[in-house]
């Protein structure tokens, strides 16, 4: 398709659907790319998302025009516009989670009817989803749910689509348009994102391998095809099968520094939906005694969350601060000349998921036990120091300065000191505290005792372990937080005091 000979009619319904204020997730967000590019791939081929198997007259796509992306070919001069929304779930989502989307797209199909005042071009609208629901969404009772919900609420709590539909609708047969509208709208159910991945994967390496030897990986293929797609949408560009083909043809293929950075944090919103499920429907050994929580505690952990993905989201855009956060939360030696936005980092936050979400489950607690206790306003940029080496916590009532929250150690606690000795030693502000879960092999450890970083050989024996006054640090055994006892707060507060409730071993 010539760009230039585009139906007028999708600048004109786009021009009305801006500023529509969604804010899909990163996983969502990366989700719509992954599944529009399948489409792409598969476009005319008997797996056609829209059904439409053809060899000639080959899609354009449009991505986040309108919708997701808007589909446009033309056959036997009859021009069909496809919209898609895309809709990904991890969980379980019903019939509700899809009733505004539906209303945005009956909002554009009676735009389409204002505006289209050519018989030749026909409309379809498609929501492409993935949840853990059963397969049987049934359109018209999820649009008509949509409709009646914000009829019978008050105009200031009503949807703002719901608004918009209301004023195309005046002094029109709704009752027939709303019919009509049911008629050009289906839902698909998608395969799960790992699925995709796969397929995308697949079908890259076999279209283009024959090219180019690094075309033959993977990752880096379905890392450089999804680097086009962003980079043309951001443009505004038009993409075919065949501007795909000549970008891995003909010209200098790369991989975009923000693709990493976005399967980052996707990774941290996983860790984040992780910790919410294990708070909610929380997996208890007998032997536990673990208080069941209420709605309102699950709401403030779901608050405090969401502001610890905040905090970190704003500060890992930062090359030097997702460095100093692995050299935090990992506990054992690793490789430290890799590159920042490579699939070398993202390899290392994933091989350290379980450190990642051990620190954002000790912080979270922490937070919760400060709300609990009304201590005042959390402000995660004054509790945490980031310097060019690690990320400091100092807790408003920790009389100790310079602490560090540490990630998972092993389960001999003991034997990870040796790794993080050697790594902050050199430091130019070493951790004085260091918040350190303990295995049952190292119960002797108490926050009284003195630990050093290196000793000093040239002072004579002044004092029976001598050592530079930075060198010394105490463990924090974190017994008295219990994090996975996300109710019980009465101990917390032993964790920011020098010594131990147990005593001196």
């Amino acid at each position: 398709m010539v760009e230039s000979n585009k139906p007028i009619i999708i600048d004109q319904i786009a021009s009305y659907s801006r500023n529509r204020e969604a804010i899909p997730s990163f996983t969502g967000y990366l989700f719509q790319f992954e599944l529009a590019l399948l489409h792409i791939l598969e476009d005319g081929s008997i797996d056609d998302a829209f059904d439409n198997e053809r060899i000639e007259n080959k899609g354009s796509f449009f991505i986040e025009k309108i919708e997701d992306y808007l589909k446009y070919y033309c056959i036997d001069n009859i021009k069909h516009l496809k919209l898609a929304q895309i809709k990904y779930h991890s969980g379980y989502a019903g019939a509700a989670e899809y009733e505004e989307a539906v209303l945005w797209l009956y909002y554009n199909f009676l735009l389409f009817n204002k505006h289209n005042t050519n018989s030749d071009e026909k409309i379809h609208f498609t929501v492409f989803h993935h949840d853990k629901s059963p397969d049987n969404k049934s359109p018209i009772n999820i649009f008509s749910e949509g409709l009646n919900k914000n009829a019978v609420k008050s105009t200031d709590k009503q949807d703002k689509v719901y608004k918009k539909i209301l004023d195309e609708e005046n002094g029109l047969n709704s009752t027939n348009l709303r019919k009509e509208f049911i008629k050009v709208l289906s839902f698909k159910k998608t395969k799960d994102r790992v699925e995709i991945i796969e397929k995308i994967q697949n079908l890259l390496v076999r279209n283009y391998s024959s090219y180019r030897s690094e075309y033959s990986e993977k990752e880096f293929m379905y890392g450089a095809a999804l680097s086009f797609l962003m980079d043309k949408g951001i443009k505004g560009d038009w993409i075919t099968q065949s501007k795909l083909d000549n970008y891995f043809i003909n010209t200098r293929v790369n991989v975009n520094k923000e693709y990493y950075l976005f399967k980052i944090f996707t990774l941290l919103e996983e860790i984040i939906e992780l910790i919410l499920k294990g708070i909610k429907t929380p997996i208890i050994p007998v032997f536990r005694s673990v208080s069941e929580l209420t709605q309102n505690e699950i709401y403030i952990y779901e608050t405090i969350l969401h502001k610890i993905e905040k905090f970190l989201i704003s500060k890992l855009r930062i090359e030097k601060n997702r460095r100093t956060l692995l050299n935090t939360i990992i506990s054992n030696s690793f490789k430290v000349d890799y590159h920042c936005n490579s699939n070398d980092e993202f390899e290392l936050f994933l091989g350290n998921k379980d450190s990642l979400q051990a620190y954002i489950m000790k912080l979270a607690k922490i937070m919760f036990f400060h709300h609990k206790e009304n201590k005042g306003i959390i402000i995660l940029n004054k509790w945490i120091k980031i310097t060019s080496e690690i990320w400091l916590f100092t807790y408003p009532d920790e009389k100790r300065i310079n602490g560090a929250i540490l990630g998972r150690t092993s389960i001999d606690g003991m034997s990870t000191l040796g790794d993080l000795i050697q790594r902050f030693v050199n430091y130019e502000n070493k951790p004085g505290i260091w918040y350190m879960k303990i295995g049952e092999e190292d119960n002797h450890i108490r926050a009284s005792q003195t630990f050093y970083y290196q000793h000093d050989i040239t002072q004579i024996n002044t004092e029976p372990t001598p050592c530079y006054p930075d060198d010394i640090f105490h463990i924090q055994c974190l017994n008295c937080l219990g994090i996975n006892k996300y109710t019980k707060t009465e101990l917390v507060q032993n964790v920011f005091t020098n010594g131990c409730v147990r005593g001196d071993s």
